[in-house]
């Protein structure tokens, strides 16, 4: 006997799709701390006297590593697999923003130091960003392939929005130091999840 068609949307059926709400979540919270150190690092620049200049050159570096590392990232993914890249670079970037956070407490921080840091998350976002794209089709059959992809790009813009506001917010109860910690603990939070897919 032929079972009945699935009469859900598409949207309700992703939800109960093993492992997406987490790839969604793992996403928007990447994407979202990405603009957290966009955020918290050029409001650090300006504040420390810093020129336009400087802050264009901490968050324009990061850009050359992508164009670098984007080449080697879909090998790295046919041979470790999606989720094992997509965690590495979580991991890594959690690093670096505990990195920051604690460089920023010392008396003898510079701006070439944030935008050394910054340059380093640029090229580990380099490497996990293809993963956030392969693994959906991984995760969802073919029919839901659409709908995943839109939610998947919501989630995105969703983390672009929230991620400088978070920051802004960090900023104003304490400190730009306070941001990156707040940064390091969404980004153990992301790794946690990704674990889930």
């Amino acid at each position: 006997m032929k079972p009945a068609p699935d009469s859900r949307s598409p949207f309700r059926r992703l939800l109960t799709t093993h492992g997406f709400v987490a790839l969604i979540v793992a996403n928007t919270l990447g994407f979202g701390g990405e603009q957290m150190r966009l955020a918290a690092q050029s409001w650090w620049i300006l504040g420390e006297g810093g020129s336009n200049t400087a802050v264009g050159l901490a968050a324009g570096l990061r850009l050359f590593p992508v164009i670098l590392i984007s080449l080697y990232a879909g090998v790295m993914i046919d041979r470790f697999g999606g989720k094992r890249v997509l965690l590495v670079e979580r991991c890594l970037l959690g690093v670096l923003a505990l990195a920051t956070a604690l460089v920023l407490l010392t008396e003898s921080v510079e701006i070439w130091h944030i935008v050394a840091l910054s340059t380093l998350a640029g090229a580990t976002i380099a490497l996990g960003f293809p993963a956030t794209q392969t693994l959906v089709p991984e995760i969802v059959p073919i029919p839901l392939r659409q709908s995943a992809n839109l939610l998947n790009q919501i989630g995105m813009s969703a983390g672009q929005t929230l991620g400088p506001l978070l920051s802004g917010i960090l900023i104003a109860l304490r400190s730009v130091s306070t941001a990156f910690f707040g940064l390091t603990a969404l980004y153990v939070v992301s790794a946690a999840v990704t674990l889930k897919l």
